[in-house]
């Protein structure tokens, strides 16, 4: 298990490994419908 610099997450099920997402709400927080990643984990 890794950890990801501040501003980044590794999106589980993708074929690039590692911490290559950065997210676009640092820091994460829970999710809301509002268009944004909020929960950092790549889905909107």
């Amino acid at each position: 298990m890794q950890t990801c610099l501040p501003g980044f997450a590794d999106v589980e099920g993708d074929a690039t490994p590692g911490c290559e997402y950065a997210c676009p709400v640092n820091p994460p927080s829970i999710e809301v419908c509002n268009g944004a990643d909020d929960d950092c984990n790549g889905w909107r």
